[in-house]
């Protein structure tokens, strides 16, 4: 039963059966595993955190910090070595009578080459933040026109014939009302439409009204559509805005679904899309996602329903996983619904495999790929407890899965590496405070926290001085905890990629569009401060994946902030890349994003500080002082100081 108020309604969706725990403690209890202990906690809120925190290096100092927004809308940043808070900036920055859903972004706005930070409320408002918590600018998104009496024409609108019964553009005409716009999950930002600039943001939006905020007779009153309270509910729409980042224009807006809330099958857009190329052309990218209504969408990049699609399912719950996990060389589609089925599509629209879990609210799934053997596993978990590893290539449970565990389980899975451990292990916190750490080779451990979460764990490399990861915990009642591998020495490098790009996770989804634990990195080695009209990157590609073709190669897209320098073409994965990149005609300090797309979109990034021409002001400061240092200096000696002070001073000797 969906829960009406945009306030609570994707908390109630992830907030199953949690518990009142709240001490911190660790105590492993096996011993192939090896101990963990909390580096630092810090209390940031007495309101949940219900997105993922981004974990970023966000003044380009070359140290990380951890972006967090609570459900209050108090958006924190935090040293991630101490959790203290970042000094000399504004932070944090504050929302008044604003929540939020969705993860915070980093873009450079006003192209100065320090990424800022981008905030949705669940309002629909988009807060664009400078690096130090400044105030750029923000935008609200427009509600929807829908027809005041569409629901006694018809039950529920979709794709087809939802036009008939709203409108994109406002209206005077009393037949239509307005439908309040909410966004309850994390938009996407990414290079769309693959022109070279990434600026395309895809929102995914649910109109309704908030029957908790319109409780209130003043705030009912303010409505004025001629509604009565029990009334409200009639109203629930859903669409993907497509908004130029850059300006703020709508490029375009795909409506889904037009239900009751009461409906059966209710129109709420609760996960992210997913946005890649499923053709693996090198064209422009589709936007895979699904609704609560019970539908699996497909669009290309201009808006068309791609052929196929939609696919009718039950109302389906969490991200749309895209990746190969049959081994077949193309990428397929992993959805997951609320009466436990797991299903396997292809690009195309045909089922490959299906299998039933357990559970009723699974949170998405993820895969890990073990290296070498190009085996897939699309692993879960669900609200009753059960922590499921399927095989990729006929969704067959894997033998000694699921594992049952005593509490109950609302995020996906964590997939990472612990140094001891030959392969990859899975990470979650349970409802009863235990943080869940399950090795695929069935070496298992549960970390006693007494805390619960709405969101998943993230790893970095935190810690400069200590090597491996460590972990990043967000509590339900507002806390960040980060935890950490005790005698830790570090995992080696895999083909020349670090381990840091390879296996951390610092957000939601990895790169936006990247699915898969260990699979696709890219590793970067240049100068921090370039003085030179430009400057030499090396570059090593890791790409673990069957659907490598070397015929197609990667466009290798190096910027400074949002300022693009240089598109490169590389084929070879094989072997390290020293690329020339010019320079930015004027001096600047910034971030250095480098970003690998494959011929399906995959992204893998990494991003360094870097100053240009920043020492050559200070070279030249010194040239224009020194001859006015040096006349300075002569006319003391010459005019300042008598001459007996200056010149040796003979005694003659006396005659004996």
């Amino acid at each position: 039963m969906f829960i009406r108020s945009a306030a609570t309604l994707y908390i109630a969706t992830l907030y199953v059966c949690l518990t009142e725990a709240r001490h911190f403690a660790s105590k492993p209890n096996v011993k192939c595993m090896p101990g963990f202990h909390i580096e630092w906690t810090r209390e940031l809120s007495t309101s949940p955190i219900a997105a993922t925190s981004l974990i970023t290096d966000i003044n380009a100092d070359g140290e990380l910090d951890v972006i967090t927004a609570t459900f209050a809308g108090d958006i924190h940043v935090l040293r991630a070595s101490d959790g203290k808070s970042l000094p000399g900036t504004d932070w944090p920055y504050r929302l008044l009578q604003s929540t939020i859903h969705a993860s915070p972004i980093q873009y450079d706005y006003n192209r100065d080459g320090m990424l800022d930070v981008i905030i949705t409320t669940s309002q629909g408002e988009i807060h664009v933040v400078s690096w130090n918590g400044t105030f750029i600018t923000k935008h609200q998104l427009d509600g929807l026109y829908v027809q005041r009496d569409w629901y006694k024409k018809i039950l529920t609108a979709e794709e087809d014939n939802i036009h008939d019964y709203i409108l994109d553009k406002p209206t005077d005409d009393p037949n239509y009302i307005v439908i309040d716009v909410h966004v309850l999950a994390t938009p996407v930002l990414i290079d769309l439409n693959r022109d070279g600039s990434t600026e395309e943001l895809i929102i995914p939006v649910s109109y309704f009204y908030d029957l908790d905020y319109y409780s209130t007779p003043e705030l009912f009153d303010e409505l004025n559509n001629g509604l009565s309270y029990s009334d409200l509910d009639n109203y629930l729409a859903s669409s993907l805005i497509i908004l130029n980042i850059t300006d703020m224009s709508t490029v375009n807006t795909i409506h889904l679904e037009l239900t009751k809330v009461k409906a059966e099958y209710p129109g709420y857009q609760l996960f992210s899309p997913t946005v890649l190329d499923l053709d693996g052309d090198d064209g422009p990218l589709e936007i895979i996602t699904g609704s609560s209504a019970g539908h699996l969408h497909v669009y290309n990049s201009n808006g068309s329903i791609k052929p196929g699609f939609p696919i009718v399912t039950d109302t389906l719950h969490g991200q749309i996983t895209v990746e190969d996990v049959t081994g077949d060389g193309v990428l397929d589609i992993i959805i997951t619904d609320i009466s436990s089925n797991v299903a396997c599509y292809s690009a195309t629209g045909q089922l490959q495999w299906e299998v039933q879990t357990s559970g009723s609210r699974p949170s998405g799934t993820r895969v890990a790929s073990h290296h070498g053997n190009h085996s897939s596993q699309v692993i879960l978990a669900t609200d009753d407890g059960y922590v499921w590893v399927l095989d990729g290539t006929t969704g067959s449970v894997l033998d000694d899965w699921p594992f049952k565990i005593k509490g109950k389980l609302s995020t996906v899975p964590l997939i990472t590496r612990i140094e001891s451990l030959p392969s990859p292990v899975i990470m979650l916190l349970d409802s009863a405070g235990f943080l869940q750490i399950l090795g695929l080779d069935k070496c298992r451990q549960a970390v006693t926290l007494k805390e619960t979460s709405l969101v998943q764990v993230l790893s970095h490399d935190m810690i400069v001085t200590s090597p491996g990861l460590e972990f990043l915990i967000a509590t339900d009642d507002g806390a960040l905890i980060c935890l950490r591998q005790t005698n830790e020495t570090g995992l080696l490098p895999q083909d020349g990629v670090s381990h840091v790009n390879l296996f951390s996770w610092p957000m939601e989804v990895k790169n936006m569009n990247n699915f898969a634990f260990a699979l696709y990195a890219v590793d970067i080695i240049c100068d921090v401060q370039v003085t030179a009209s430009s400057f030499l990157l090396t570059i090593t590609l890791f790409d673990d994946d069957k659907m490598y073709n070397s015929s197609y190669g990667y466009n290798i897209q190096v910027h400074v902030g949002g300022l693009l320098l240089k598109t490169f073409r590389i084929q070879n994965i094989n072997k390290v890349h020293v690329l020339e990149v010019p320079s930015p005609i004027h001096p600047i300090k910034g971030h250095l994003v480098v970003s690998c797309l494959d011929r399906y979109g995959r992204l893998a990034q990494q991003i360094v500080p870097i100053s240009f021409y920043e020492s050559l002001p200070n070279d030249v400061q010194w040239l224009l002082i020194s001859p006015t240092v040096a006349l300075g200096l002569l006319l003391l000696v010459l005019y300042a100081f008598p001459p007996e002070m200056l010149l040796p001073t003979y005694y003659q000797a006396k005659n004996r």
